[in-house]
């Protein structure tokens, strides 16, 4: 019983464990990237709203309209790759933004005669 509670008291002076801690780091990492996910999905979309504005040049559409194709080419095979539904669950929002990043690109490139 003494054992138990010196290893509470360790516990909770930050003395734990070399496993506690790594359990507690990648839960602290997964919640990072998590938070760092939304603040690309946000910028996405800002950036999304900017290439309608804005007029871009006609390089930059290029290699923006590789990056769009690469990047279905991806979401395409994860998709036929995945053994459960549950695996891609943000599969709904990745649609809808590669869709409106798509309208984007075809609404501020020029009009060719």
């Amino acid at each position: 019983m003494r054992n138990f509670a010196l290893n509470i008291n360790n516990y909770k002076n930050g003395q734990a464990k070399s496993g506690q801690r790594k359990r507690k780091n990648k839960k602290g990492a997964v919640r990072m990237v998590k938070k760092m996910m939304t603040n690309v999905f946000a910028v996405f979309v800002i950036f999304i709203v900017l290439a309608i504005i804005i007029p871009l040049p006609t390089p930059i559409l290029d290699f923006l309209l590789i990056i769009n194709i690469g990047l279905s080419l991806v979401i395409l095979l994860m998709t036929m790759y995945i053994k459960k539904a549950l695996e891609f669950s943000i599969f709904p929002t990745v649609l809808l933004l590669t869709t409106v990043f798509r309208l984007s690109l075809n609404v501020s490139m020029p009009a060719r005669s």
